[in-house]
Order: C-alpha cells, then sequence, then structure tokens
C-alpha cells in the first residue's frame, strides 16, 4: 500500500532543510544529515555524467558505528552514493588520497565523482545495495566461493609495497583500543571490575601482534563492508578511510570471525589456511601453520575487545542499541581464543562478564 504521496506507508520524509531525504519509519533512530550535503549535491549536478539529473528523494542506507552518513539517489546514469562526512571526526582526506591507491591495487573501491574535503561531502559510484552479509544469509552455498575472492582481496592488499601516506598502526593506538573494552563495556555498561589476569592478558595480545610482518591492512575487512559484485573477481570495498600498515593476520581475522555471521570453526580454519598458503604464494611469507593461527586468534581477539567496547559506548553515550545483538556472538569468540592463552578468562567470562551483558540484553528486549 502507499501513502498519500504515493511513497509506502513505512517511509517518510526527514526534514533537514529540505524534503529530499527519505527514512524508513522502522528505524527507531534515524540520523539526518547536515543541510549543507543537499545544497552540496544540488551544486556539483552535472560536473559529471554520471551525476546528471539526481531524482530526488535519496535513499538513506544502514550507517555504521561511525559518524559518517551515506545515502543513494538515482541519477539519468543509474545511481550515486552521497556521503556526510564529518570532517571533525572523520578521515576524510585519508579517503580521498586512499581511493586511488586501493584501485592501483586491483581492488575495487568507490570511484570519487565529486567532493569537498573542507565540508566533509562526496559523491561516489555506486557499489550496489547487496552487502556480502545479505548474500551470504541469502545464500550460504556460495560462502567458500565469495571467502576465497575476499582472501584473495586481503592478498593482493599485503603484498602492495607500504606506501609514505598510510600510517603506521603503533602498539599505543592498539593499547587505547583495550582501554574502550575495560572503560566503555566493562565499567560503564556493565559496572564490574576487571580481573587481577587482565594486564598480563593484555600484553600477550600487544606482543602477539609486534612480532607479526607489517601489512596495509583495511581495519573493517567484513562482511557489512563488502559489497556483491556480480561478475567481478573481488568484492566492492567500502570504508577504507582508515588503512594502516599493520600486523599481518589483522583483516583475515576480521573477515574469518566476523561480528555479524558467524561460521563452524573448521570452516573458519580452512578458509585461515588456504590465506595463509596464498600469502605464501604471492607475498612469499611462508609462515609455521600453528604460529600462523595463533597470530590469528589473538590478534582478532584484540579487535573483538575493541569492539565490545565502541558497541557499548554507542550504547551508553549515543542511545544507538543495534550492536549490542553482536554481543553475544564476540563473546563466544573470544572465550574460545583467550582460554588456549588464560584460563582464567574463560571463568571470568563465563562467571561474570556473560551473565552480565545477558542481563543487560534482556532489559532491552534483545
Amino acid at each position: 500500500m502507499s501513502g498519500l504521496n504515493g511513497e509506502p506507508e513505512n517511509a517518510r520524509l526527514c526534514h533537514s532543510g529540505s524534503r529530499l531525504i527519505k527514512a524508513d519509519s522502522t528505524d527507531t533512530q534515524p540520523r539526518e544529515p547536515r543541510s549543507g550535503l543537499l545544497l552540496w549535491a544540488k551544486s556539483v549536478e552535472f560536473q559529471h555524467a554520471a551525476l546528471t539529473g539526481f531524482q530526488w528523494p535519496a535513499e538513506p542506507i544502514p550507517s555504521d558505528a561511525s559518524n559518517r552518513l551515506a545515502f543513494r539517489v538515482k541519477t539519468h546514469a543509474g545511481s550515486v552514493i552521497l556521503i556526510d562526512s564529518p570532517p571533525q571526526t572523520e578521515n576524510n582526506g585519508q579517503f580521498a588520497a586512499l581511493a586511488g591507491w586501493y584501485l592501483a591495487c586491483g581492488l575495487k573501491v568507490p570511484v570519487i565523482y565529486a567532493m569537498n574535503l573542507a565540508d566533509g561531502y562526496f559523491a561516489v559510484s555506486d557499489l550496489g545495495e547487496q552487502t556480502w552479509l545479505d548474500m551470504l544469509k541469502a545464500s550460504p552455498d556460495r560462502a567458500d566461493e565469495m571467502y576465497s575472492k575476499g582472501l584473495l582481496a586481503l592478498c593482493r592488499l599485503a603484498s602492495r609495497p607500504h606506501d609514505s601516506r598510510i600510517p603506521e598502526y603503533s602498539q599505543g593506538r592498539f593499547s587505547d583500543e583495550l582501554e574502550l573494552f575495560s572503560r566503555w563495556c566493562v565499567e560503564a555498561w556493565l559496572h564490574l571490575s576487571l580481573p587481577a589476569f587482565w594486564p598480563a592478558l593484555c600484553e600477550e595480545l600487544l606482543d602477539t601482534i609486534a612480532e607479526q610482518p607489517r601489512v596495509c591492512v583495511h581495519r573493517d575487512f567484513h562482511s557489512r563492508n563488502l559489497m556483491v559484485q556480480p561478475d567481478v573477481g573481488t568484492p566492492g570495498i567500502v570504508d577504507y578511510q582508515d588503512t594502516l600498515i599493520g600486523p599481518l593476520t589483522y583483516d583475515v581475522g576480521s573477515l574469518l570471525w566476523d561480528c555479524y555471521i558467524d561460521w563452524p570453526e573448521q570452516q573458519v580454519l580452512r578458509r585461515l589456511e588456504f590465506f595463509r598458503q596464498q600469502l605464501a604464494f604471492v607475498c612469499g611469507l611462508k609462515i609455521d601453520a600453528d604460529r600462523f593461527v595463533r597470530w590469528a586468534k589473538l590478534t582478532v581477539s584484540q579487535r573483538h575487545l575493541k569492539a565490545m567496547g565502541i558497541f557499548a559506548r554507542l550504547h551508553v553515550q549515543e542511545n544507538r542499541h543495534n550492536y549490542l545483538a553482536c554481543m553475544p556472538r564476540v563473546l563466544g569468540y573470544l572465550e574460545n581464543h583467550l582460554s588456549t592463552i588464560c584460563p582464567n578468562y574463560l571463568d571470568w567470562s563465563v562467571g561474570q562478564l556473560r551473565p552480565a551483558v545477558a542481563s543487560r540484553l534482556s532489559r532491552l528486549g534483545s
């Protein structure tokens, strides 16, 4: 059924100085663009063939855990994506600088048609509406094919020479990210205390990260940031602006132990072994299999602790609850991986952390 203006009844228009953005009323926490985005979009219309003939309203694209917002707008040539990326919080310079670098790697990222770096506005090519997460849920039988493509894309990334435009992922930064877990998840959200073994566990994780070869890492390489590209041998990749020079197994851990979808451990380890073998073939990196698995599990554990901190912060500070649904999955990963180096972690997680998370989620009706 349609509403009064011919739009579906579950749609409404956001008022950001115009009536040009359509939002789904099922979104309990809609975020509107800054009004300048729409004014800027009108000013760049017709500056590129792909931007000719904007057809409003624009459709919001589900947002990630950052402050960036994206909207799909149809044009005479198809569609483009408008991005509202506040320069106060987002790495817009790197987003612009690295677009060409990723394309030169043979990887598929959005082409930038127009941009206003000062205000954080972009018009980029549309890589489609179907994320890997959508496809993996709809067609799990295609998982091996898709993960092979994703892992080969990571091999391309790892094989690239270091570039002066890409900063180092420092040990200090890894340490700060672990603080997100203690500050926001353990203390601010769950009102727990850190166990006595926590400093030693963090030191073990940081030492494992430090001993790995350094390669270019996307830092958010997972099923919601990869887009299905029909008849193309590599996935579409978005949100690449935080790329750094970091540990070899960072991205592969993010992909295989994904916060948003999980697979039997045997399948995950088989895919991880495929990646290890491809690294030896493509990059000449020959690493013992057991050591490689240990690197991957502990490195992704640092990432998962960071993720739990970020998800909790979004809930506590910004009233954004969507990511809390991922907590049980991430807890399971951490229990499996960290118990191998710290048996006390499993006791603490099962006895305190997991019950506290379950209690908070039940209050939200999750």
